[in-house]
């Protein structure tokens, strides 16, 4: 890929440029642009450039179809001259400037020409309309009936357009040095680039060695419910925006996804993601970890002191999770910080600029807790400038089938085992759980069927079975509830309760003993109660 590309106008200029060029430390590519083709050729050049040289209508172009720096050859008051010193010392002939005003524009250079007794016309427009308006222009003056201009003095497009009309035409060059000018200018944009991808490439290395990295984005996130659509495009939308963000919603929905998804598809995707579990702070080491320490802060403080995690965060994002966990005694702090966006070291009178996007996660109500006197309320304002709430797992059940799917698929090409199903049908098992650690708990399930299962067909029998291993107290498929008739008889009661838990585990009456610790003959009995005839 070069660094420089350097679109020629004309053929002269095509050959210094590979001189200049050459010369220089610098990948670099020389195209030369067919004046009445340019557009086309400019809209198929590599973006990936970082910097473009060119002039005239050229540079114009470059200008509006790239996003890549474009850098413009100086044409000089003796490069117009120059022109016009080429032209045959006859009196009689009209001579004319046309030029977009990118070639010629300084008034010295104006008043210096029209003291020659040269027409000037120029055209500051977008190079896309600039083509049509020179033709129309020398149509209309030189080759007006009853005379008009005889020469036409301009860029390498204007006399291509002349030439086309018959029309003598005289270019005005830009001369090496002009160029050696342009190029300087580009290598400053090329080295300063450099030093740049440097310093990224070392700021990177230390993110990835300190694991601030946030490895999942939307795509990561699965379900086809709409609730699930609409978090996601609303997470989109907040990605584009710099405010703070606070995600709800129960343990294990995917809120951690969700924050890094969110920075990595946001302007700060190069910056580093930290982490924090507030809950997992201890409370006198709340501060010190979130905002550093300074040497001999307190006893124990490492010599040379510490940066704290907002720190570390600084141009990239910082994701607080259980943020109803802060002590209430920091609350003020941070709630300071996130005014401010400056914090101060423990220890330290130095106050330190802090660019860093805050996202908080809670599953807890806030608001709930703020009416408590648990959780500030100017916080929680602060925290919830754009709020996003995950749904628990049982709220859309239609996604439990397809993550099921998707959690097997990949969990069998992790152990490599061979497991077909015929389709999402054979999970439907899990439909009757209400899942209260949600996404995280289904997968977690995942990993066991995929380990408990013989390489084969999945079938609903099979996951079944599994899931009854898998959750010894199996009233809790059903919330941990049972539903029974009142009744003036407590053993009549009794019998039922005893008849729903031996359904639940699917007539197994020895595990049922077992995990109730009741003999066989006292379940016998409870079950024949008001039976024995």
């Amino acid at each position: 890929m070069p660094e420089v590309i350097f679109l020629s106008p004309y053929a002269k200029l095509t050959h210094r440029a590979h001189k200049v060029l050459k010369e220089r430390k610098v990948s670099f590519e020389v195209i030369e642009v067919p004046p009445l083709q340019a557009e086309e050729v400019v809209k198929r050049i590599d973006q990936k450039a970082q910097v473009i040289i060119s002039r005239g209508g050229t540079a114009m172009l470059a200008k509006h179809y790239t996003h890549v720096p474009v850098i413009e050859i100086p044409v000089t008051l003796l490069d117009v001259l120059d022109a016009v010193g080429r032209i045959s010392d006859v009196d009689d002939r009209k001579k004319v400037i046309i030029s977009t005003t990118n070639i010629v524009y300084d008034p010295k250079n104006i008043s210096t020409i029209r003291g020659l007794g040269i027409d000037f016309i120029t055209i500051a427009e977008c190079f896309v309309t600039c083509q049509d308006w020179i033709e129309e222009r020398i149509q209309s003056e030189a080759l007006a009936q009853g005379g008009g201009y005889d020469v036409i003095i301009g860029d390498a497009l204007a006399c291509a357009i002349a030439a086309k009309h018959g029309l003598n035409s005289v270019l005005i060059d830009s001369s090496e040095e002009s160029l050696n000018s342009a190029v300087d200018e580009a290598l400053r944009i090329v080295e300063t680039n450099r030093l740049g991808n440097q310093m990224l490439i070392r700021k990177r290395k230390e993110i990835l060695e300190n694991g601030w990295v946030a490895h999942y984005s939307f795509n990561d996130i699965l379900g086809q419910g709409s609730e699930v659509d609409k978090a996601v495009k609303l997470a989109r939308m907040f990605a584009r925006s710099d405010g703070s963000v606070l995600i709800e919603g129960e343990t294990g929905t995917g809120k951690e996804l969700f924050a890094q998804s969110i920075h990595n598809e946001s302007d700060r995707v190069n910056g580093p993601f930290v982490s924090v579990n507030c809950s997992a702070i201890n409370e006198s080491l709340f501060e010190s970890e979130l905002f550093g320490y300074e040497s001999g802060a307190f006893t124990g403080a490492t010599k040379g002191g510490k940066k704290g995690l907002f720190e570390c965060a600084h141009n990239g994002t910082i994701f607080l999770d259980e943020i109803s966990e802060t002590p209430i005694n920091l609350q003020a702090k941070l709630l300071r910080v996130l005014q401010e966006r400056k914090i101060r070291r423990v220890g330290s009178e130095k106050i330190i600029d802090l660019n860093a996007r805050i996202i908080c996660a809670t599953n807890k109500n806030l608001l709930g807790l703020a009416d408590c006197g648990q959780f500030r309320r100017d916080l929680y304002y602060r925290l919830s400038e754009l709020e996003l709430y995950l749904p628990p797992l049982r709220d859309r059940r239609d996604d439990v089938l397809s993550l099921a799917e998707n959690f097997l698929r990949r969990e069998a090409g992790k152990i490599n085992r061979k497991l077909l199903w015929k389709d999402s049908s054979a999970f439907a098992p899990l439909l009757d759980y209400d899942w209260p650690g949600n996404v995280r708990e289904l997968r977690n399930f995942i990993v066991k069927l995929a380990t408990y299962s013989e390489e084969g067909e999945i079938t609903s029998d099979s996951v079944a079975a599994v899931f009854r291993a898998s959750y010894r107290e199996a009233a809790r498929k059903k919330g941990g509830e049972l539903s029974i008739a009142i009744s003036g008889d407590l053993k009549i009661m009794e019998r039922e309760i005893f008849t729903k838990l031996l359904s639940l585990y699917d007539g197994d009456k020895e595990r049922l003993c077992r995990e109730h610790g009741i003999s066989k003959p006292t379940l016998w009995r409870k079950l024949s109660y008001g039976r024995e005839s």
